[in-house]
């Protein structure tokens, strides 16, 4: 067999970019640019796996019991928030105060903005945005 033609697993790596993150325009509910980038990571990256799985251990630590609504509700925007690794461009605020970024700041943002969590999430689902050579981050 060629080596032309061999399926390169390494030119589809999605996985360096995805911990990376890649700059996405955040749009606003009407669909117009805001001027905000967020630093979205991948599904595949490391630091997504790390809190789902650190979820998966404390969840297993405390069986049977159950975890509450309100555990569950926080573990999924927690878990959300690793997909954030930044913002910057034209700052986010709140109330006129700016929003630093920091992981529980990006829950916040995501729980109390469904068209962000939403935005963030399709992005990190396409792969297509972490292959190398695709990405402007």
């Amino acid at each position: 067999m060629a080596e032309s033609d061999a399926f390169d697993l390494d030119k589809f790596d999605v996985r360096p970019l995805a911990q990376e993150g890649v700059d996405m325009e955040l749009l606003d509910p009407s669909g117009a640019g805001t001027g905000v980038i967020l630093i979205v990571r991948g599904y595949d990256s490391q630091a997504y796996k790390d809190v789902v799985e650190a979820q998966l251990r404390r969840r297993t630590a405390q069986l049977p019991r159950k975890p509450t609504e309100e555990e569950s509700r926080m573990e999924f925007y927690s878990e959300n928030a690793a997909l954030l690794a930044g913002w910057k461009g034209r700052p986010l605020t709140r109330g006129g105060k700016p929003v630093e970024y920091s992981q529980p700041n990006a829950a916040q943002l995501l729980q109390d903005y469904d068209y962000i969590l939403e935005q963030v999430r399709r992005f990190a689902g396409n792969r297509r945005n972490f292959l190398p050579g695709s990405a402007t981050s």
